[in-house]
C-alpha cells in the first residue's frame, strides 16, 4: 500500500516528529511505501488564493500548479495520515515564514 504521511511541524525533531518516525517505522516493517510531505520544510502555503478556489459551475476550472501538484501527491497514494500537534485540543494555528508571505 501507498501511504502519504502529511507531517506539519516547525521543529522536525519534535513529539510530532517521533510519532512520524515511528509511524514510518512500523509501516515500512509490513512493507507499505511511504511519501513523506513535511509541509514546514516545503514551505507549503496554506492560504487559498483566488486562483486555487475552485468555481464549481465552471467544468473547464484550471487549478493553480500548486494545487495541481497536491492534487496528485494525494492521487498516487492509497492512504493518507496526517501527523500534527494537538493544542489545547484544537490544531495549532499555522504561522506562516515571511518568505511565502505575499501579502505586504
Amino acid at each position: 500500500m501507498k501511504i502519504l504521511l502529511v507531517f506539519r511541524h516547525p521543529r522536525r525533531a519534535s513529539l510530532t516528529g517521533a510519532v512520524a518516525d515511528a509511524f514510518v517505522e512500523g509501516a515500512v516493517a509490513a512493507k507499505h511505501e511511504i511519501e513523506f510531505a513535511d509541509l514546514h520544510g516545503e514551505n507549503f502555503d496554506p492560504r487559498l488564493g483566488e486562483a486555487d478556489e475552485p468555481d464549481w459551475g465552471d467544468q473547464r476550472k484550471v487549478y493553480s500548479p500548486e494545487v495541481l501538484a497536491e492534487m496528485a501527491r494525494v492521487e498516487r497514494n492509497d492512504a493518507l495520515v496526517c501527523a500534527f500537534p494537538i493544542w489545547w485540543w484544537l490544531m495549532p494555528a499555522v504561522i506562516i515564514p515571511r518568505s511565502i508571505d505575499k501579502d505586504p
